[in-house]
């Protein structure tokens, strides 16, 4: 999942799910779902970019 508002959205119906793992590369949607004890969150390497929240990198 990356960031922005249609994917928070979709974030906050999964984390109602629980007990799932989800892959994010944006800092905002990971933050969110670190919130919720029943998802785990990993969190693609790289560098924060500071206009959207999003990690790039190689």
């Amino acid at each position: 999942m990356s960031g922005g508002s249609t994917v928070g959205c979709v974030a906050r119906s999964l984390a109602a799910r629980g007990e799932l793992t989800v892959v994010t590369n944006g800092l905002d949607t990971a933050a969110f779902l670190m919130a919720r004890q029943l998802v785990q969150v990993v969190v693609t390497g790289g560098t924060a970019r500071e206009m959207d929240f999003h990690m790039n990198g190689r």
